[in-house]
C-alpha cells in the first residue's frame, strides 16, 4: 500500500519536502509525467495505462496523490485515479480544488485518500469514512511539522509503516535541491523488506511475490506559489 511522507522544510525556498512510494502489482504500467489531458491542458502528472488517470499530479499552484483506501473489496465501483483530475482542473488554490472534490458524488469511486499541497497548507480528503464509502469527501487540513499517511488516516501508528518509521524522519537531515543532496531521505526510502501481510510492512520499499514498491520519488516545494515542484527520482523497480 503505497505511503506518503510530507514534512515541514526549514530551507527558506521551500515549504514542504514529500516523498513518496508508490506500491502496486508487478505487472502495473505507466507514462512518465506530461500533460497527458487534453481537458487538463494546465495539468501534468503520470497516466495509468490501466485507468488513465493518475496517483500524482500538479499544476502551477498545487501538488496532488492519490494514496488508496484499504478496505473490504469495491471491485464494482469507478476508478479511484481520475479524483486527482477532477481536483486540479481550473484549480488556482487549494479552495477550488476542494471545492472540486465536494461538487463530485463521490459514492462512486473506489475509497481514496487524496493530499492536496499548495505552497503554504496540506489537506486530505477521503470518501471512506464512518465504515464506508460515502457520496461527499471528508476535509481536513493537515499542520503537523510531519505526516506521514497511507492506508488509513494520517500518522495511525497502528500502520506499522508508519509506527516504526516516522521518528526517524525527525532526525534526517532534509533535503537540499539547490545542492542536488537527497542521501538521507533516500537511504530510508530503499531500505526493503518482503512483506505478505500488512503486520510485515515495516519499511519503505517493500517486495513480495507479486506486487511491491515499483517507485520512489522526492518532491520540493516552493515556498514561491507559482512554481512547479522540484521532483527527484529516488528508485524504480
Amino acid at each position: 500500500m503505497c505511503i506518503v511522507i510530507i514534512k515541514k522544510s526549514m530551507n527558506p525556498d521551500f515549504s514542504f519536502f514529500l516523498a513518496m512510494n508508490r506500491d502496486e502489482k508487478y505487472t502495473k504500467c505507466w507514462d512518465e509525467i506530461n500533460n497527458h489531458w487534453k481537458s487538463c491542458p494546465d495539468i501534468f502528472g503520470y497516466r495509468d495505462h490501466d485507468s488513465g488517470g493518475t496517483w500524482f499530479a500538479y499544476n502551477q499552484f498545487l501538488t496532488a496523490i492519490l494514496i488508496n483506501r484499504e478496505c473490504y473489496d469495491f471491485g464494482h465501483l469507478y476508478s479511484r485515479s481520475k479524483i486527482v483530475l477532477i481536483a486540479l482542473q481550473n484549480a488556482k488554490d487549494l479552495n477550488t480544488a476542494l471545492e472540486n472534490l465536494l461538487k463530485e458524488d463521490t459514492e462512486y469511486y473506489k475509497p481514496f485518500n487524496i493530499v492536496i499541497l499548495s505552497n503554504n497548507k496540506i489537506a486530505i480528503a477521503t470518501n471512506y469514512y464512518n465504515n464506508k464509502v460515502n457520496s461527499r469527501v471528508n476535509i481536513t487540513y493537515l499542520d503537523d511539522d510531519l505526516i506521514l499517511i497511507n492506508r488509513s488516516f494520517p500518522n495511525d501508528l497502528n500502520e506499522n509503516r508508519i509506527k516504526l518509521n516516522i521518528e526517524k524522519f525527525h532526525f534526517l537531515k532534509e533535503p537540499d535541491p539547490k545542492e542536488n543532496v537527497w542521501s538521507d531521505w533516500e537511504q530510508i526510502l530503499t531500505t526493503e523488506c518482503y512483506a505478505v501481510s500488512p503486520e510485515d510492512e515495516n519499511c519503505l520499499w517493500l517486495s513480495s511475490k507479486d506486487w511491491g514498491t515499483l517507485l520512489s520519488e522526492i518532491i520540493a516545494i516552493h515556498r514561491n506559489g507559482k512554481q512547479v515542484p522540484i521532483i527527484h527520482r529516488v528508485k524504480v523497480r
